[in-house]
Parts: structure tokens; sequence; C-alpha cells
């Protein structure tokens, strides 16, 4: 029998979906999965949000529980579980949707149900399951356990100390603490040198997500910005460590705040805007150009601001505050 266990989140919002929600988890837990994810509350929680969406950084599968309602929806407009559905998109990792086939409890609105209606054709384009009752929930719940592992095999966890783990992690720590203790001292040369600050303009083309209705489409945009506008972007995150994908989630939320009223002038008709992506070959020069100016520094996969960096931040706060 395989040591390995399968990392699996779950998507549903919470209303009249708990029950049903409880068993497909239980479901997968016996099957020898392990399972995240919460539920979204029937208020806007952007926490919850959050919370899923680190659950997705070591997922090897999702799968999304629907029924016929399509809030709660995010201080956007979208869908929260709508907003995952992207998420998990755009991270590639394979998902398999249970979608409620039957009678629903509650009276819907029709907007509620148009937009309901868009985002399940949406998840029928994908890998899907329909249920109606426990027992067929719980069948359909195997089965998708089933076709997920058989169609995209996945490595999953395996417990350290056990047989199956057999990596010696030693050569690593040693290189990444020597490699940690170059970085260091280069950042503190880095702290005496004189910052002469590149405010030329780079220009930036992005991805977003624009939902209209119940659908979602991903449109293109370009934006210029200097490079002190992304340095000052990025900087209040970098005071502590942070992770590339965190940097990369800032940098992206804070174009898009300034892009909002221009996204909305080109399309008038959608009703949120989120998920604002750079190019991946981008995202490195930015990196780069950051590191060759002395701003910011790599330890262990983080990025922090360097002393250098730091002084210049809090000289730029200084600076609007007084303006």
């Amino acid at each position: 029998m395989s040591q390995s266990r399968l990392q699996i989140v779950v998507i549903s919002a919470a209303h009249e979906l708990e029950d049903d929600r409880r068993l497909v988890c239980e479901t997968l837990v016996g099957l020898g999965a392990f399972v995240s994810g919460f539920s979204f509350p029937d208020v806007s929680d952007t926490d919850r949000l959050k919370l899923n969406q680190k659950c997705l950084a070591d997922a090897d599968y999702a799968i999304v529980l629907t029924n016929l309602r399509y809030a709660p929806l995010t201080p956007g407009g979208a869908g929260f579980v709508h907003q995952m559905v992207a998420a998990i998109q755009a991270k590639n990792i394979p998902m398999l949707s249970l979608v409620y086939k039957g009678v629903h409890k509650t009276i819907l609105n029709d907007d509620d149900a148009r937009r309901q209606a868009d985002f399940v054709s949406l998840l029928k384009a994908g890998h899907y399951y329909e249920w109606h009752n426990a027992e067929g929930l719980r069948h359909a719940t195997e089965k998708a356990y089933e076709k997920l592992h058989t169609n995209y095999p996945a490595g999953g966890w395996i417990k350290k100390g056990t047989d199956a783990d057999s990596g010696d992690g030693n050569a690593s720590v040693s290189t990444d603490r020597q490699i940690a203790l170059l970085k260091a001292a280069l950042t503190d040369a880095r702290a005496n040198k004189k910052l002469e600050v590149d405010n030329s303009e780079v220009t930036i083309d992005y991805d977003c997500k624009v939902f209209y209705g119940g659908t979602m489409k991903n449109e293109s945009g370009r934006v210029n910005l200097t490079w002190n506008d992304i340095f000052l972007a990025l900087g209040p995150q970098l005071l502590n460590p942070s992770r590339e994908n965190s940097v990369r989630t800032v940098l992206g939320d804070q174009i898009l705040e300034r892009e909002k009223a221009s996204l909305k002038r080109r399309f008038p008709q959608a009703h949120a805007f989120v998920d604002l992506r750079l190019q991946t070959n981008l995202f490195n020069v930015i990196k780069v150009n950051l590191m060759a100016q002395g701003l910011v520094a790599m330890t262990q996969g983080q990025w922090q601001l360097t002393a250098l960096g730091e002084n210049h931040l809090l000289r730029q706060a200084s600076s609007l505050k007084n303006s």
C-alpha cells in the first residue's frame, strides 16, 4: 500500500451545504486523503478567501461543491466560490466539480439564479459529477477521487521518517545556510552604497479576470509605471520576509487598484475585476532590477528590503507626509 497521501482542497459556500460538505470531507479522509479548505459564510468574508487561497499552495487536487446559489459575493461583486475556481484554474490544479441537481430549498432572486446558471455551465466545461441526495454525493465523491488520481497522478505527501522518505536534508540545509550568509554579507555591503533611484518608466503588460454576470473572461491590459512606483507598491510588504507568491499577489493587487477606473471604462458591462497577473518573465525582470539597485535581497527564497531599501522607503514615506 502506498505511504503517500493526497491533499485535496474542498471549496463550497456555507448555505445549505454544511452537511453535504461534511459528507464529502469524511469520504475523502476515508479514502486516505488530507482535506483542506473552508466553506464561505453567507456574509462577505475576505479573510476566509485568503485562507482558502493559502490552502491551494499545497493542494494536489481541488473539489468544488455547489448547489443552486451563486452568492455570497466578494466586495468586488464576484462570487467567492467563482473566484476560487478562477484561482484554481490559474494555478493549473486538477479540479472536479460536484454539481447539485435537485430542488432548491429557498427562493432565489433572478440575478443570482442567472449568475449561478452561467457559473455551472463553466464548471461543466471541465470534469464534474451531478448529485441530488446524500448517497449520490458519497458515490460522486468516490468517483471524483478515483478520476483525479487516475487522470492526474500526483506524488502526494509522505510522512518524514517512514521508509518512503529517503531524502537527506542535511546537505541542503548546509548549502542554504552558506547562501544565506553570502547574501547577508552582500546586503551589508550595499547598505553603505549611495542610492541612485532609477525613475525611468517600465511598461507592464498584465492579464486580469473580468466577471460578467456568472461568466468570467481573461482580459489583457497595459500600464506604464516608474521603477520607483513599483518599489513603493512593494516596499511595505517587504519590511518583513515575504515569499515570492505573496509578493506577486501584492504587486498585482496594487496595480489593479490603480487600473480599476480604466478597466471600468473599457468594460462597462463587467461587475468585478480580480486576480491581476503579470507575465512571469516581466516579474523576474522586476525582481532582478530591484536587486540590482540594492533595494531588495533574497534570503532562503524570501524577499526582504535591504538596509538601503528600508532607508529609501522611510525617506519616501516622510517626503509624502510632508508634501
